[in-house]
C-alpha cells in the first residue's frame, strides 16, 4: 500500500514527503496497527516511527516495506528524521488528527525550515486507494464475514423467550472470538420489540418474548479488517402486519442488490430501496441504505441519497435497508457485498428468509 501511495500522490503534490498520524491511515498504508506511532513516506522511503511497546512487533511486520525507528518524543524523533533525509516540504494528513496537534507539528517543522501541507490532498489520495480493496483485502474481509456467519448460526440455537438483549449480545461476541475473530468490529447491537425501531439501540436487560422481533447488528475483526451484517428473527408466532413489513424490507434489499456492478450510481442502488419503502413506511427509512467496509467500519462511497459516486470492482459495500416504527418494532437485514465487473458476490452466508424461533 505505501508503493501505491509513493506512485499516485507524489506526481502531483510538492511535497517531499507525506506524514500519515490516524490509526486507520497508518494501518491501512503499513499493514500493522497500533494506537500511536508516525508514518513518514517519502518518494522513495518510508520510516515508521514507533514507541517500546510496537517496536519489535512492527519490525517483523515490515517485511522491507518500511524502517522501523525509535520513538521518544514526537517533535525531537520527527525532526531530526526530516532534517536527515533533506525534507523542505512536508504534507500532513489532518483531517483524522487534532487542531492542536496539527499546529504543533507545523511549528516544529518550521524551526527546523521545513513547511507543511494543511490541506485535505493526501487524505483524499489514501482514502481513494482504500475504496478499491486488493484480492488479499477482500481474501480478509471474506473471512470476517464467515467467522460472523458462524456466529449468527450458533446463536439461533440460544435466542428464546425470557433471554436478554445483553445476553444475546454478549455470546455473539464470545462466538465471534471463539471462531477466530480478533475482537468486534463495533459495539455489537441487539434490540427487541418496541427497542427494535431504535435502529442503533444499545443492548439492555429487556427480555425476549413470544411475538417479539429481534435485530441483530454485528461482525467480526478480522487481521484488521471488518465485517457487518445484520439479520432479524422472530419469536413465535408473529402478527400478519410484522410478517409483511419482514417481507417488504427483504424485497427492498434484494432490488438494491440486483442492481449492483461497476459504474452503477451509489444514488440509484440506495433509491431503488428507499423508493419501496417509503411508498409504505414514510419517513420509516431514515439512514443510508450502506457503507463500504475495510481498515474502518464505515468507508467511502455509501448507498445514501446525497452519494453520486459510480461503484467500482472489488468495493465492499454493505446493503441495509431498515423500517423503523416509534415504540412498535423495527426491521433491519444486512449483507456484505463485494462489487465485480458485471455483478456482485454477496459475502454474507446466513439465510434471509423470515426465521421463527
Amino acid at each position: 500500500m505505501i508503493e501505491n501511495l509513493q506512485k499516485t500522490f507524489f506526481e502531483t503534490s510538492p511535497a517531499d514527503a507525506a506524514l500519515l498520524i490516524s490509526e486507520p491511515q497508518r494501518k491501512y498504508l503499513s499493514g500493522f496497527n497500533s494506537s500511536d506511532g508516525y508514518l513518514l513516506i517519502t518518494k522513495n522511503a518510508a520510516y515508521y516511527l514507533l514507541d517500546f511497546r510496537y517496536a519489535e512487533a512492527g519490525r517483523k511486520a515490515a517485511a522491507g516495506k518500511y524502517e522501523v525507528l525509535p520513538l521518544t518524543s514526537a517533535k525531537k524523533d520527527l525532526s531530526a528524521l526530516i532534517k536527515r533525509e533533506g525534507i523542505k516540504t512536508i504534507a500532513l494528513e489532518y483531517a483524522g488528527i487534532s487542531l492542536k496537534t496539527a499546529m504543533n507539528l507545523r511549528d516544529s517543522f518550521r524551526e527546523i525550515g521545513t513547511e507543511t501541507i494543511l490541506d485535505e490532498t493526501l487524505e483524499t489520495e489514501v482514502k481513494k486507494l482504500r475504496m478499491i480493496k486488493t484480492p488479499q483485502e477482500i481474501e480478509r474481509i471474506a473471512k470476517a464475514q464467515e467467522i460472523t456467519d458462524r456466529a449468527f448460526t450458533e446463536i439461533l440455537n440460544f435466542i428464546g423467550p425470557g433471554k436478554t438483549e445483553r445476553e444475546i449480545a454478549a455470546l455473539l461476541e464470545y462466538q465471534m472470538r471463539v471462531f477466530g475473530a480478533d475482537g468486534p468490529s463495533f459495539e455489537t447491537i441487539v434490540v427487541s420489540g418496541e427497542n427494535g425501531s431504535q435502529c442503533h439501540g444499545v443492548p439492555t436487560d429487556r427480555k425476549i418474548r413470544e411475538g417479539d422481533l429481534v435485530t441483530m447488528d454485528f461482525g467480526a475483526l478480522y487481521e484488521g479488517y471488518h465485517a457487518d451484517m445484520t439479520r432479524t428473527v422472530g419469536i413465535g408466532s408473529l402478527s400478519d402486519r410484522r410478517i409483511a413489513a419482514y417481507n417488504l424490507v427483504l424485497e427492498a434489499q434484494q432490488r438494491a442488490i440486483a442492481m449492483i456492478r461497476e459504474g452503477e450510481n451509489c444514488f440509484e442502488v440506495d433509491k431503488a430501496a428507499r423508493d419501496l419503502l417509503e411508498g409504505v413506511y414514510p419517513g420509516a427509512f431514515g439512514h443510508g441504505l450502506g457503507h463500504c467496509v475495510g481498515v474502518e467500519i464505515h468507508e467511502d462511497p455509501r448507498f445514501s441519497p446525497t452519494c453520486h459516486e459510480a461503484l467500482r470492482e472489488h468495493m465492499v459495500i454493505t446493503v441495509e435497508p431498515g423500517v423503523y416504527l416509534e415504540g412498535d418494532f423495527g426491521i433491519r437485514i444486512e449483507d456484505l457485498i463485494v462489487v465485480e465487473k458485471n455483478g456482485y458476490r454477496d459475502l454474507t452466508a446466513s439465510k434471509k428468509d423470515l426465521i421463527l424461533l
